[in-house]
């Protein structure tokens, strides 16, 4: 609710639609920012990109923010490891070299059992490059502190944090006390104590002369049953509780900015009542959470602006004075368990936010994503190749499906604008037909799944081709116009490339679709296989085929150059047997089945298949226990997690799967995009259906080890 002064209270109004921004930090809290004055921009550093009740993934990448675009800096030389809830505070560096940037301490250990770690090093950031900072005496390891530039005595004040490792801050590892940064050497405060706490928010205000304070958790164990919501006055080495309204409230991981644009210190958001498991857990966020610190006679008052972010906790927050207004990007949105972190960056000055637009990875968390990669994408004006992705449905509630065309390469998601575009769709088919040039797009769902499915109306049976331009270009364009031979419509199938001597053939087998073809009135799982080549459709006589099936996993096995497919369900059954496909004459083909030897895979619907050459292997990831699509939320036990690896022998006709026992790995899900990636070397995995909804994130695989796109 917005209120006025006279105490009448309207809704705040959402704010408008947002924009989605192509290059962004993905969703993270707890991350370090601040304003690097020496080159000019916001830098952002590290943060918690794992979801739950603790942070078992954190960042090392480095962003830079400037005139509301984000930017990857390309490091030079070493930089601080991944972590989370470190300091960090911009500081006046001298006349000839000008504000640096300086980042102490955080979490290290990362862990789904908490913070296993707490980090007691010292880094300066300046013109692209981070050095350690090594000197006595050094603060003790902490994360969660507060700091900030102290413009009164021209140093950084670094208060307070946690000191103590643990799914939470164990009782005696709140700290209390307060070190400053003199810019060469950190040097210990003798001032009257803060009492000690952890997470609380902290800025400069030069206005008053002071450092500003407030809130924190002040006791450690098994949870916070100390909230604060007192604020704290830092000057000339003192600190003082100010008797000052505590309208606020009690609040836990509030983000806090100096003044900027002639305007007032503000804070905004953080958690005013704890849960119980966690500092990662709130029961309750601060509604209608902005604030301003006024004088002559010093308080807090709110701030009714026309709309803002969503309440968070531990987001990012720091001024950029370049720009005239501070500069926000989401913490930790959901209450309990802090299952997902907020995509969006926000501008702050004198009372009214502005939504810059968000990080969505292949626009929206989604599932039934079409992904191939591309060896033909550009990148700028040359021909290096990337993957490519189509479609998809969004959260309940959003647009389901979409129509969108982005690529990925170097840990960057791009939406690139063809000229024209597929009808909306997912669970479609999409391969590099590398033959003939181009990516291949078939088939899929023009509306939101139902409890059938897809409504037989809106299964699709239309192919296009995308051809790559330069500059993020490209093109799409309906092969068929007319009347044409292919596939009858159907959607959650797959198409493979196989590449044959000097040529190569596009692949399809099955899926859901219609059974009494032209009428398309009934439809089931289909069991037909099909071969593309040349622009032409050819249905293809085969021995040996697997069953009628949909959403099973399916990849090109470099190792044995054939088509793999995997699982599925077929109308009653949930699969777990594998075949390979041999072409032969033209319009036939022999499907044989591979027998598994040792441990086999649960049997499985709409996993993720890929096929790594540089180990030779298939990697098989995730997928759904039920043939439902997508598959059921909020029954943990129907989505699968477990990672394998698995060899195919055509001699003897076998599939040797090894499970790989992974300590940081992608939630469980179904219906994930996944494919080789071969211009960045590993396998790429996006999005899916968890059991919370779509997915919003990127992982790649190599080497048997995930690891999460920041």
């Amino acid at each position: 609710m917005a209120c006025s002064a006279s105490g009448s209270c309207s809704p705040v109004s959402a704010a408008p639609s947002p924009s989605y921004l192509a290059t962004s930090p993905a969703p993270i809290s707890s991350a370090s920012m601040a304003w690097d004055g020496r080159d000019g921009y916001v830098v952002l550093f590290g943060g918690c990109t794992a979801s739950g009740p603790y942070c078992a993934g954190a960042s090392s990448v480095t962003w830079a923010f400037s005139a509301g675009s984000w930017s990857k800096v390309t490091v030079t030389g070493v930089s601080p490891s991944a972590r989370y809830g470190a300091g960090m505070a911009s500081y006046d560096s001298g006349p000839t070299t000008g504000w640096n940037v300086l980042l102490f301490g955080g979490c290290t250990g990362l862990s789904a059992g908490g913070c296993l770690g707490v980090a007691s090093d010292t880094w300066e950031y300046a013109a692209g490059t981070w050095t350690q900072m090594i000197g006595s005496p050094t603060p003790p390891a902490r994360y969660l502190a507060s700091m900030s530039w102290d413009s009164r005595d021209n140093e950084i004040v670094m208060a307070a944090g946690c000191g103590g490792t643990g799914p939470l801050c164990p009782t005696g590892a709140v700290l209390p006390d307060t070190w400053a940064w003199t810019g060469t050497s950190w040097r210990i405060v003798i001032a009257p104590a803060l009492t000690a706490r952890y997470g609380a928010a902290m800025a400069d205000n030069p206005i008053g002369d002071n450092v500003i304070l407030y809130g924190g958790c002040k006791t450690g164990g098994a949870s916070c049953t100390g909230p604060s919501a007192g604020t704290w006055s830092f000057a000339a080495g003192t600190w003082t509780h100010v008797s000052a309204n505590s309208a606020p409230g009690t609040l836990i991981g509030a983000s806090m900015s100096a003044p900027v644009a002639g305007g007032p210190l503000m804070m905004f958001g953080g958690c005013n009542a704890p849960g119980s498991s966690a500092p990662w857990t709130c029961a309750t966020f601060a509604p209608q959470a902005t604030w301003t610190w006024a004088g002559p006679v010093w308080h807090w008052a709110r701030v009714f602006p026309t709309y803002q972010p969503v309440p968070g906790m531990f987001a990012a927050m720091a001024i950029d004075p370049g720009d005239g207004y501070s500069v926000y990007l989401d913490g930790c949105l959901t209450p309990l368990l802090c299952q997902s972190a907020g995509p969006w960056t926000w501008t702050y000055a004198l009372t009214v936010w502005n939504d810059i637009g968000g990080f969505i990875p292949a626009g929206v968390a989604r599932f039934g994503v079409s992904i191939a990669y591309d060896a033909q994408l550009y990148t700028g004006s040359s021909t290096l190749g990337a993957v490519l992705a189509f479609g998809g449905c969004l959260p309940a509630g959003g647009s389901c499906p979409l129509g969108q065309t982005w690529q990925y390469i170097g840990d960057v998601w791009t939406l690139l604008s063809p000229a024209r575009s597929p009808p909306a769709r997912f669970d479609a088919a999409m391969a590099y037909d590398a033959a003939d040039g181009y990516v291949l797009l078939f088939g899929g769902c023009s509306i939101a799944p139902t409890a059938g499915g897809c409504p037989t109306v809106n299964l699709l049976g239309d192919y296009w081709e995308f051809v790559a331009a330069p500059a993020g270009g490209g093109s799409w364009t309906n092969l068929c116009t007319g009347t044409c031979v292919s596939p009858v419509a159907r959607f959650a199938m797959s198409m493979v490339y196989a590449p044959t001597g000097t040529t190569g053939y596009v692949l399809l087998f099955g899926g859901y679709g219609c059974t009494n073809p032209p009428a398309c009135t009934t439809a089931g799982v289909l069991g037909d296989t099909w071969q593309y080549f040349a622009g032409t459709w050819t249905p293809t006589s085969v021995t040996g085929a697997p069953s009628a099936r949909s959403g099973y996993g399916a990849t090109y096995d470099g190792a044995i150059f054939s088509p793999v497919v995997f699982g599925g369900y077929d109308g009653a059954t949930v699969l777990n047997d594998a075949y390979y496909y041999t072409p032969g004459k033209t319009g036939s083909g022999t499907w044989t089945s591979l027998t598994p030897t040792g441990a086999t895979p649960p049997a499985r619907f709409q996993p993720g298949l890929a096929y790594d050459p540089s180990t030779g292997d298939l990697v098989l990831f995730g997928g759904c226990t039920s043939g439902s699509v997508p598959c059921p939320g909020g029954l943990p036990a129907s989505v699968l997690a477990d990672t394998w690896e698995a060899t195919v022998s055509t001699t003897v006709g076998s599939i040797t799967w090894t499970q790989v026992s992974t300590s940081f790995s992608p939630p469980a899900r179904s219906d994930p995009a996944m494919t080789y990636d071969s211009i960045d070397g590993y396998t790429l995995l996006f999005g899916g259906s968890t059991i919370v909804g779509p997915a919003e994130d990127t992982w790649t695989y190599s080497g048997g080890t995930w690891a999460l796109v920041a």
